[in-house]
């Protein structure tokens, strides 16, 4: 089977010229069929792209042709073994229809009419009206977090740094980090998930990270190859408002989805509307 196959893609990509499968009663080519069900030449149209090599385009053309068999095969099965009600069947395949050729029509209107300019004054706005949809679903944390090699030079000088807040020791602090350090971050106004932050740590394990952050603005750990060191800025624990610099982008999501909301009703008023004024709405009584 597998030999068919290739021999058959071998000239697709040449034209689909001489093919050794049999043509059917209207002379078009047969790839491959599954009792009554068939696979021709023109169904593969498009699905190699020019320029790929011949070795890529075989497979390309054989992964199809094996998967259209296996489902053809599930397909006929079920056709033999499963009840079917037909109809329903067919509303089935209406409604799919009906929805795809909606969401088409729906996003080339959002594409064409959809206002994707969010302010910053609408953004915090929406964030101070509505607190509770952005309650933290975890700790997070601005500070800085130091890996050192055991035997590193002068780590007394990066905990002094690490513990001060002035710029001229974060500088100091990078510089150092950069000349000695495994992995290092170097806190500024970014909000991080905590546990993201120590999950390569011995930090890790610490019991209650809740209770360490709010006993903790710095902290030490070790492990047999490493020095870590830990400094927190400031800290929101889970269930406390996030800060909107951790959810900017999030509220900016919450805005557009609205938009589209409300564009998408509004348009469809607008068509049933125009169908109606149109008379091309007609409802008619059902005898019973």
């Amino acid at each position: 089977m597998q030999k068919l196959y290739y021999f058959f893609i071998i000239f697709s990509v040449s034209g689909l010229a001489a093919c050794s499968t049999m043509p059917d009663k209207t002379g078009e080519q047969m790839v491959a069929s599954v009792e009554d069900k068939h696979l021709y030449a023109s169904d593969l149209a498009g699905l190699v792209s020019k320029g790929i090599s011949a070795t890529d385009s075989a497979t390309i053309v054989t992964n199809y042709i094996e998967t259209w068999a296996r489902k053809q095969a599930m397909l006929v099965k079920a056709e033999k073994e499963v009840e079917l009600d037909n109809q329903e069947i067919e509303r089935k395949i209406a409604d799919y229809r009906y929805d795809l050729m909606i969401y088409e029509l729906e996003k080339k209107y959002l594409q064409q009419n959809l206002d994707t300019a969010v302010t910053d004054q609408q953004i915090q706005k929406y964030y101070e009206e509505n607190p509770a949809n952005f309650e933290l679903k975890q700790n997070i944390v601005q500070g800085s977090l130091v890996r050192l090699p055991k035997g590193t030079p002068e780590v007394d000088k990066a905990r002094r740094w690490m513990k001060q807040k002035d710029e001229s020791s974060r500088t100091e602090l990078k510089n150092y980090c950069y000349r000695y350090a495994s992995t290092y971050v170097i806190g500024d106004s970014t909000w991080v998930d905590f546990e993201s932050m120590i999950s390569h740590t011995p930090f890790r394990e610490l019991p209650n990270k809740t209770q360490f952050l709010k006993q903790n603005s710095y902290a030490e750990n070790t492990d047999e190859e490493s020095i870590y060191l830990l400094a927190i800025d400031d800290y929101k624990i889970a269930s406390q408002t996030s800060p909107l610099s951790f959810v900017k982008n999030q509220v900016r999501d919450v805005i557009l989805n609205q938009r589209k909301t409300a564009l998408i009703h509004s348009f469809e008023q607008k068509v049933y509307k125009e169908a109606k004024e149109k008379n091309k709405i007609k409802v008619h009584q059902v005898s019973e």
